[in-house]
């Protein structure tokens, strides 16, 4: 503890505690994706090109795939580290996870990162996984700085500068990787994001200002948005207030099933539009201000109808990425058919059997409108804004809560202690 402590500049105000436990009874303390609610969210993730149209076992997948993600993991509020199979790992190993997951101790003893308040509960919108990720990025780019830290003063003669370096060439590999991901590629991208970006983004952070800069994260120089880890540079963000159509998107609705309001940010776009955009675009986070989807799905309706709004830097980035957005809509399958395809001036048309799309370019404005019988009036209803990091919460549409939700993205469960531990 007291090396972690040099290595970090903090000081633990609590003893930690240290326990292990087996992958099988990890995996019996997680949360489980299988829920109604996460069967629901599929079918938006599957229209929207996500995940495969004809996946049918999506909480599973889920969660085959996070039961084997986790080495070790830090429970907020037990001031405790669990370290999954620990005869598996070498000493090195060992030790590192344990620097990494001491840093978390000390993070959440100094600034509390895992409350409600940073977390699952924020201003920037009703609801919104692309602030979630960039508070993930800064926890765990600053875990793994630490823990490497320890890493390289204990066995190696590597310099400070010299493990940047390293930050640097994982974050190119990884957006390099993106496309070769497999069907839960939003998922693999959202989990690998905050530590090969954002350890890149907080190494530089404290190389070239020192620990109380990455310190200020936490609290008066939030980051606002994936799109400031990815470029380093604070991003003036548009936010969108769809009061005025939401209404409209309901008349007639007999029963609503499902809803999702949200913003998915860059990373996300990496994710569904890697087969259509490249690396210099992605970072450059594709020139993003800001992005929001209000999703319904309702009665007995097999697709969901929504407006997704996007905003970008500049005419040519948006142009840039109507042409991504085109390619993807051009190319998926809904309900093993092809769409029939419609250009006009600014907006193009894409139908299959009984569901129609508008992908309309509005300058610096893109809205994907999907399943609604008036996309036009819709269009021209919704209002962009600039959004400043004090402004107030707007509210929020959806039915599947934002807990739920980025459990998926998560790559452990901390609300409840595992089972079964034994002590060291």
């Amino acid at each position: 503890m007291p090396l972690v402590e040099n290595y970090r500049g903090l000081n633990f105000l609590r003893d930690v505690h240290l326990a292990t436990m087996s992958r099988s009874q990890y995996a019996a303390s997680r949360y489980s994706s299988i829920s109604e609610a996460i069967n629901l969210y599929s079918i938006e993730l599957k229209q929207l090109g996500f995940i495969p149209e004809d996946m049918d076992d999506f909480g599973q997948a889920v969660d085959s795939y996070n039961e084997n993600f986790a080495a070790a993991f830090y429970v907020s509020g037990t001031d405790s580290i669990y370290v999954i199979n620990p005869e598996n790992y070498m000493d090195v190993e060992f030790e590192f996870y344990i620097a990494h997951e001491l840093t978390h101790a000390l993070q959440e003893q100094h600034f509390n990162p895992f409350t409600s308040y940073i977390l699952p509960s924020i201003s920037q919108s009703a609801s919104n996984s692309d602030f979630y990720l960039s508070q993930l990025s800064v926890i765990e780019g600053d875990a793994s700085l630490s823990g490497y830290l320890y890493f390289i003063n204990q066995f190696t003669i590597m310099t400070e500068q010299n493990l940047i370096d390293t930050f640097f060439n994982e974050s190119e590999r990884f957006y390099q990787s993106i496309d070769s991901m497999g069907d839960l590629k939003f998922l693999e991208t959202t989990q690998s994001f905050p530590y090969f970006v954002g350890e890149y983004f907080i190494g530089k952070k404290k190389i070239t200002q020192g620990w109380e800069a990455v310190n200020k994260l936490y609290h008066s120089n939030r980051v606002n948005s994936t799109a400031e880890i990815i470029t380093g540079k604070p991003v003036s963000l548009i936010s969108f207030d769809f009061s005025k159509f939401i209404p409209v998107m309901l008349e007639d609705t007999r029963k609503l099933r499902f809803a999702d309001d949200d913003t998915h940010g860059p990373v996300m776009l990496m994710a569904l539009l890697s087969e259509y955009t490249d690396v210099s675009h992605c970072k450059n986070a594709f020139g993003w201000r800001g992005d929001r989807i209000v999703y319904t799905l309702k009665d007995n309706d097999k697709y969901g109808s929504f407006v997704w709004a996007l905003e970008f830097q500049t005419n040519e980035d948006a142009k840039y990425m109507m042409n991504a957005f085109d390619k993807l809509l051009s190319n998926r399958r809904l309900s093993n058919t092809s769409p029939q395809k419609t250009d006009s001036t600014d907006m193009i048309t894409f139908t299959h059997p009984g569901i129609t799309t508008t992908l309309y370019n509005l300058g610096t404005t893109l809205l994907w409108v999907e399943n609604v019988s008036n996309p036009t009036e819709i269009a021209g209803l919704f209002v962009s804004e600039p959004l400043a990091k004090s402004s107030s919460k707007q509210q929020n549409y959806s039915t599947l809560s934002k807990e739920e939700k980025w459990k998926l993205f998560r790559k452990h469960i901390t609300e409840n202690q595992p089972r079964l531990i034994k002590d060291f």
